[in-house]
């Protein structure tokens, strides 16, 4: 696994320093929904095949740049969370969406709708 370390400046003004192992993409896209507004610019500063030195580089980074915008001192990132697999139906989606028959067998609500779906248009076109 590849762990980043990266400054976000928005346009808002300041700067940010983080780390993470999933895609990059991806955890922009949560600071936009959760904390950022407006355009982004993205810096990579490092990456590093361990957690521990990608904490160690993050760490020394905000001292030595001090962005304005971060809370903390930096060198905590939480190992990436592994999703159970019987999490998801064979289709790909969540199992929270599914529900139980009586004789207990799973069936995924989103996959019903797409049958349900596809048999409504079969009886269209036939």
């Amino acid at each position: 696994m590849v762990y980043i370390c990266y400054l976000l400046k928005p346009a808002s003004g300041g700067s940010y320093i983080g780390v993470t192992g999933i895609s990059l993409r991806k955890r922009v896209m949560v600071h936009l929904r959760e904390r950022f507004q407006g355009e982004i610019e993205i810096e990579i500063l490092a990456t590093r095949s361990t957690r521990e030195e990608i904490n160690e580089i993050e760490t020394v980074l905000i001292a030595e740049l001090r962005p304005t915008l971060n809370r903390i001192k930096g060198g905590t990132s939480h190992p990436a969370k592994r999703r159970d697999p019987d999490a998801f139906c064979r289709q790909g989606h969540w199992r929270e969406s599914s529900y139980r028959k009586p004789n207990g067998t799973l069936v995924c609500r989103k996959c019903r709708q797409d049958q349900k779906r596809k048999r409504r248009i079969a009886k269209r076109g036939a």
